[in-house]
């Protein structure tokens, strides 16, 4: 699976997300009536993957003027596959959320013995 891929405008609006992005988060923006904040969208990403702190650190870094940093994680996904993710400032000070999720569910991994 491609990375899902969502930009934030500097208003916390959502600007453009891929099918990748659509399809993780079970949202279509396209059809949506208004638009779309970092706020609903972190608010979508803790619905799936439970509480964590990096929602509320994405959304901070998204209404943030200031220089920022790339901030990365890794939240679990609802069958226990760890889901990266990744907030990056680009160009104007927008922000890239990306989300790939990794090979294999947590519970999949072998276990060590002794």
């Amino acid at each position: 699976m491609p990375e899902a891929v969502a930009v934030f405008r500097t208003s916390g609006e959502l600007a453009l997300s891929n099918r990748a992005y659509d399809a993780l988060w079970q949202v279509e923006p396209g059809t949506t009536l208004g638009r779309v904040t970092i706020l609903d969208a972190t608010r979508r990403w803790q619905e799936i993957c439970g509480a964590s702190m990096l929602w509320p650190q994405a959304r901070a870094f998204c209404l943030r003027s200031a220089e920022r940093l790339t901030i990365e994680g890794e939240v679990p996904l609802p069958d226990g596959t760890p889901l990266r993710c990744r907030f990056v400032p680009i160009q104007g000070g927008a922000m890239l959320a990306g989300f790939t999720p990794a090979a294999a569910p947590l519970s999949a991994l072998p276990q060590s013995s002794g």
